[in-house]
C-alpha cells in the first residue's frame, strides 16, 4: 500500500508566516509599550509565546510507513507497529491510538496539514479498530454541560 513512509509535518512557509506574523503582533505591542510602560511584560509574554508556539510546530510531526505509524511532539518520538495496536479511543477530531500493554499512547495531532488523510489511512491498515461492534456505545461527556455555564457566567 504505501511503497515510502509518508510524513506530515507543517511547512516551513506555515512557520515563516507564523513567526512573521507574531513577531509583527509583538512590534505593535511593542510601540504602545513605549509609551506606556506597564504593557512592557505582556510584550515579554507574547515574545515566549511566538517562540514557544514555533518551537512546537516545527517539532509536530506523524510519519506512516507500511510497518508502523510514530509521531514527533514537543516531549519527544512515539511509535507503534500496526499489529502492536490494541484499540482506538479520542474525542472530537483527536485520535489515540493505544497498544495491549496501555504503556504506549500515540496521537497524532490535529493541527497537522492532512489530518483526515491520517485517520483514513488507520482505518484502512486496521479496519478491526473501526468495527461497530467493538463500541457499540457512543456518549456526550459531561464535562462541556458543567463547564461551559461556569465559563458563560465569569464575565457576568
Amino acid at each position: 500500500m504505501l511503497d515510502e513512509p509518508r510524513t506530515y509535518r507543517h511547512s516551513e512557509s506555515e512557520l515563516r508566516t507564523q513567526v512573521f506574523l507574531g513577531v509583527l503582533g509583538i512590534a505593535m505591542l511593542g510601540g504602545v509599550a513605549w509609551f506606556e510602560t506597564q504593557y512592557l511584560p505582556l510584550v515579554a509574554l507574547g515574545a515566549v509565546g511566538i517562540m514557544f508556539s514555533a518551537w512546537r510546530a516545527g517539532r509536530l510531526k506523524t510519519v506512516i510507513s507500511e510497518d508502523a505509524i510514530s509521531t514527533q511532539g514537543i516531549f519527544g518520538e512515539k511509535s507503534l507497529r500496526w499489529n502492536e495496536i490494541s484499540r482506538v479511543s479520542g474525542r472530537n477530531n483527536e485520535i489515540k491510538l493505544l497498544n495491549f500493554d496501555g504503556d504506549v499512547t500515540l496521537s497524532p495531532s490535529v493541527e497537522l496539514p492532512g489530518h483526515e488523510e491520517i485517520i483514513e489511512t488507520i482505518g484502512a491498515k486496521r479496519p478491526d479498530l473501526f468495527a461497530p461492534g467493538l463500541n457499540p456505545v457512543f456518549k456526550k461527556n459531561a464535562e462541556y454541560a458543567i463547564v461551559l455555564p461556569l465559563v458563560a457566567l465569569l464575565p457576568i
